[in-house]
């Protein structure tokens, strides 16, 4: 494909003027994430040593570079379980989040689950509710049920989360 730009064409005395030709440029090769993403995970699937799993998973860093949400999430899974690359909670933590921000209900949940126990990063009650209740918004029923497990009064009054009627709510 190219791409047709205007060019000034020079004057018979030798001038640029304002009179228009165009001019023909290569585009840029487009680089589909999805088409990556799939590549990635049939080479994962059909990987039979570490080298070619380590070239399968460099295939899925470049999807999740190009910031394809499926491949994110995938990612983070990686990172999470240390499956043909070093575990590391704080990657999986970065890449949930991506994923999350891209719309990945699967990985708000994740994201939810990992700031919930601190896993990768701070413990933060809060924004876990936030990313469970996002996912539960979206009908991901395991973060529903978290949110009610989160919300359900134990008894000790000093906690600011339980709440009976969300807990029922969820």
């Amino acid at each position: 494909a190219t791409i047709s730009t205007p060019a000034a064409t020079p004057s018979p005395a030798g001038e640029n003027t304002d009179t228009e030709a165009l001019v023909s440029v290569p585009a840029a090769p487009a680089i589909d994430p999805q088409s990556v993403y799939i590549e990635a995970m049939s080479a994962l699937g059909a990987a039979e040593d570490e080298a070619s799993a380590a070239t399968a998973i460099s295939l899925l860093q470049d999807a999740a570079a190009l910031g394809f949400p499926p491949a994110q999430l995938q990612l983070g899974e990686l990172f999470k379980s240390g499956q043909g690359i070093d575990q590391d909670l704080g990657q999986a933590r970065v890449w949930f989040r991506r994923a999350a921000n891209g719309g990945n209900v699967l990985a708000m949940h994740r994201i939810g689950v990992m700031t919930a126990r601190g896993d990768g990063g701070p413990a933060d009650s809060q924004e876990a509710i936030a990313w469970f209740e996002r996912a539960a918004n979206y009908g991901l029923v395991d973060s529903q049920y978290n949110l009610g497990a989160i919300y359900h009064p134990t008894g000790d009054a000093t906690s600011a989360i339980q709440d009976a009627g969300k807990a029922y709510y969820w």
